[in-house]
């Protein structure tokens, strides 16, 4: 009897047999090694959504180190007077520069270090990355939108 064909889930309508159908079912090694795997599994607290919310988290802890670098970058360009992005001289591609302005700059050089961003960088094109321009105004407004609310409160004070 196979593990999905136990009949005693749903009950029996073999009276008749009822013994038999009990000794073949606790003789059924497949089915009892099956359950007793859950039972284990289930005690040690290793079920499928345990193991579904551990994988959330390590992505969360992955998105929010890469979120910490991105800006401390955008922190460490603003708090120089340095621009983000590289603005292009001219349009034609053989006599624009090479560079891709300094955040990303900043970005690949510290990927060489820290391999938070060295898999950031590795993903694929089309892949959330968070280095965006449009990420990166985003974030630049949000920055503005905390420190003028701890301009604020220090000005209460």
């Amino acid at each position: 009897m196979a593990y999905t064909d136990v009949g005693f889930s749903k009950g029996t309508p073999d009276w008749a047999h009822l013994g038999r159908n009990i000794k073949d079912h606790e003789e059924d090694s497949q089915s009892h090694a099956i359950a007793c795997e859950i039972y284990y599994r289930w005690q040690l607290g290793l079920t499928v959504d345990s193991e579904n919310l551990e994988e959330i988290k390590k992505a969360t802890d992955y998105w929010r180190q890469v979120l910490r670098r991105v800006v401390d970058v955008i922190i460490t360009l603003a708090t120089n007077d340095l621009p983000l992005r590289e603005h292009r001289l001219c349009n034609d591609d053989e006599d624009a520069t090479k560079s891709k302005g300094n955040f990303l700059e900043i970005i690949h050089m510290l990927a060489r270090y820290d391999q938070v961003l060295a898999d950031l960088i590795k993903l694929p094109k089309r892949s959330v990355n968070y280095l965006s321009p449009q990420i990166q105004n985003e974030l630049i407004n949000l920055i503005s939108k905390e420190i003028k609310k701890e301009i604020k409160e220090e000005m209460k004070k």
